[in-house]
């Protein structure tokens, strides 16, 4: 199930630009799918996912490559503290254990593309049923 979920990667709905307000008028926006970098260059937070069921954020990669138990609430149970949304996107796309997950993903998505997992024998007899 991992190994599909990697080479699928996150499903984003685009339809979605806005979740609905918050109690303080907050709310989620697409634009923070994008991370502006000090340099001005954009980069896509290709990680960040939006649940409108929820209307929470999740980290896929961390959601995915979690070992034990996490600290952040964008691996458990979701973020959607609208005004503090973004320091927390930055801390957490910093973190150490962000990074590792984001490349496992990056890693392990590599190795299925070129066929070149441990597993590639089984890999095989999967993609033909």
């Amino acid at each position: 199930m991992i190994d599909l979920l990697v080479v699928e990667g996150p499903k984003r709905d685009f339809s979605v630009v806005n979740g609905p307000k918050d109690k303080f008028s907050r709310r989620f926006t697409s634009n923070l799918y994008t991370r502006v970098l000090a340099n001005g260059e954009k980069c896509d937070r290709d990680w960040l996912v939006y649940s409108k069921e929820l209307d929470k954020v999740f980290c896929f990669c961390c959601k995915v490559f979690k070992r034990g138990i996490s600290k952040g609430r964008l691996t458990n149970e979701g973020f959607s503290d609208w005004s503090h949304v973004g320091g927390r996107l930055r801390e957490h796309e910093t973190c150490m254990e962000h990074i590792k997950n984001m490349v496992t993903w990056f890693q392990l998505r590599q190795r299925l593309q070129k066929n070149q997992t441990i597993d590639k024998t089984f890999q095989r007899i999967i993609e033909k049923e």
